[in-house]
């Protein structure tokens, strides 16, 4: 039986895709950074996919906090310099204060993500594997018909 035979192509096409899908693609979760850059947080509204981290940093001489109004996080207090991350892996409104100072409030919506995997090196010669083989496998399909008209 050829190496590059019909069936043989077929079945490594199919193993290939099922290494490239396996191991391919990774998505990466983004950092959105909120500045505390007085007696405010900065963005105040904030629209973010799920999967992605929030880091709140104090850039403020009075310390702070970052504080969840239905009691989901505290960062507890936060020294000029200091930053807080959370990630926030569900969907919905997040609204959000300074404990120290409660007319400081903000806002996030996360929504669903619908980010679409980049490929990674493997993926990427995996596939170009992939095409190589078929071409070559055709190749060698019509050299053999030609050869067999002669």
């Amino acid at each position: 039986m050829a190496l590059f035979s019909k069936r043989n192509t077929f079945l490594l096409s199919i193993l290939l895709t099922a290494m490239v899908m396996f191991y391919g693609g990774q998505v990466s979760a983004d950092t959105v950074d909120v500045s505390i850059p007085g007696l405010n947080f900065s963005p105040a509204s904030l629209t973010i996919n799920s999967g992605t981290t929030v880091r709140w940093t104090n850039n403020h001489s009075l310390p702070h906090t970052t504080t969840s109004d239905n009691g989901i996080w505290d960062s507890g207090s936060l020294s000029p310099g200091q930053s807080y991350a959370r990630t926030f892996d569900s969907t919905g409104e997040f609204p959000y204060h300074c404990s120290f100072h409660p007319s400081m409030t903000a806002s996030i919506s996360v929504a669903a993500s619908h980010a679409v995997p980049s490929l990674s090196p493997f993926a990427f010669l995996s596939l170009w594997l992939i095409i190589i083989l078929l071409a070559w496998g055709t190749y060698r399909r019509r050299a053999s018909i030609l050869n067999k008209k002669e």
